[in-house]
């Protein structure tokens, strides 16, 4: 098990069904990513750097793009609350797979220019 897993397994349901897409995402679209916590938030790493982080609050979801997917997307995502790097939801209102798909590809090519 890893730390990512032990912070899913303290979070409860429907909350960590919607965290668990994040991951499924992150993975199909980048399997190189490293699991790891991330400025003490669950996430990924790429090439040993952060990548994409998660967490659960307790009113809230979020997810923590950092602030190029945000700027690109901000049209797109008019529904949540967002802030320079991070985008809050609820589990109910999640973020969609394909914007989600969106957002890990802009952020691996930010990525991969670096």
């Amino acid at each position: 098990m890893t730390v990512v897993d032990d912070y899913m397994q303290s979070v409860d349901e429907p909350t960590r069904s919607a965290l668990e897409v994040i991951r499924q995402v992150v993975k199909q679209i980048e399997p190189n990513t490293e699991e790891a916590m991330v400025y003490g938030v669950p996430g990924f790493k790429y090439k040993g750097k952060f990548f994409i982080g998660f967490s659960a609050h307790e009113k809230f979801l979020s997810l923590y793009p950092a602030s190029t997917a945000i700027k690109v997307l901000k049209n797109k995502l008019k529904k949540y609350k967002l802030s320079k790097g991070a985008i809050r939801f609820i589990a109910d209102n999640q973020i969609t797979k394909p914007l989600l798909r969106e957002i890990v590809k802009i952020r691996l090519d930010e990525m991969k220019v670096k």
